[in-house]
């Protein structure tokens, strides 16, 4: 049986600094890794194998070799840097083409790069899992999320590291969707389905509103990879007021997952408050807002991004995501 890594190494990778660097994949064999001067040895159990490299510096470009068996793969153009897990719904999928940046801003950028957990029920996305890791080129940039591209311009322009964006998200979706089933479902998060925002029970976002639905099919495919920070863009798929009543416990439990699936117990998530919208004036939109702006009071290592002022109101999916990405990474 042959070996491999797993489909997040691929060249042109990013991995982040100042943090323990996970690599793994599957074999049946002892598999020995190589990147910037570490080598380690990984014994596998039950078919799967995984090293853990020590904290690094930024730079790069690197190789990453492993071996097992006599065979060899050889990735390249690896960089260690800041990788930022973008996640959410519509808002943090938002494409760079239907924002109001003009399209002669599109940049080129060998720094930074993307890479993308696809879901079989959407079927829009440009870039697959199965592409890898994209480098940033103006000429594809129109179909990255919005926020993640400048998000990444920023931090590359401002830090002169690679950065690597990780794209998680599904429009409409539900926090619990996003929180596994057992966490999702104990008993003072529940919400009855009757009682849920109507996208829970939407004859095509109900596909993936059932509880630990999308962490199941997308966010469990990134596990371990190592993060520097969380940018979760999620809330108006909550906006009942059964939701915004356990919406702080919903969030505190997925701090929680996040920090202990990525092994990170003081991992950085920054959440962006939803925008006011000219057709929900209502006290459950209100509400999630409200728990969004209270929420880093009693969750140490969080921080929450306001928007209302700079955002348009009259548009759920706000076009103006340059001002609001700024905000975000200023917020680092």
């Amino acid at each position: 049986m042959s070996f491999s890594f797993n489909p997040i190494f691929t060249n042109s990778a990013v991995f982040p600094h100042s943090k323990p660097i996970r690599i793994y994949g599957e074999s049946i064999a002892p598999v020995t890794v190589s990147f910037n001067g570490v080598k380690l040895e990984a014994q596998p159990v039950d078919g799967k194998w995984l090293v853990t490299l020590p904290p690094m510096e930024c730079g790069g470009p690197y190789e990453l070799v492993a071996e097992s068996a006599g065979e060899c793969i050889c990735l390249k153009d690896i960089y260690v840097g800041e990788v930022i897990l973008i996640t959410g719904q519509s808002n943090a999928e938002m494409k760079l083409e239907n924002t109001n940046e003009p399209k002669e801003n599109y940049a080129s950028e060998n720094l930074l790069r993307l890479f993308t957990i696809d879901f079989e029920l959407h079927t829009c996305e440009h870039f697959k899992t199965k592409d890898g890791w994209q480098i940033c080129e103006k000429e594809t940039a129109k179909y990255w999320t919005a926020i993640g591209y400048f998000i990444g311009q920023k931090l590359c322009k401002e830090r002169g590291v690679a950065v690597g964006i990780i794209a998680c998200y599904q429009g409409a979706s539900t926090i619990q969707s996003w929180i596994a089933y057992d966490r999702a479902t104990k008993p003072e998060l529940f919400v009855p389905m009757g009682a849920r925002h109507l996208d829970s029970m939407h004859e095509t976002y109900g596909a993936w509103n059932a509880d630990g639905y999308l962490y199941e099919k997308m966010m469990t495919r990134l596990i371990p990879y190592s993060l520097s920070r969380v940018v979760f863009y999620q809330g108006e798929s909550n906006t009942s007021m059964s939701d915004a009543q356990v919406y702080d416990k919903l969030l505190l439990e997925y701090f929680d997952q996040l920090r202990t699936d990525f092994q990170d117990a003081e991992l950085p998530i920054t959440i962006v408050q939803i925008a006011n919208y000219i057709w929900r004036k209502d006290e459950e939109w209100k509400a999630i807002q409200r728990v969004q702006a209270q929420i880093p009071e009693f969750a140490k290592g969080v921080n929450t991004v306001p928007c209302a002022d700079i955002c348009e109101e009259d548009d759920i999916h706000p076009p103006s995501k340059r001002a609001l990405s700024e905000r975000i990474v200023d917020s680092f």
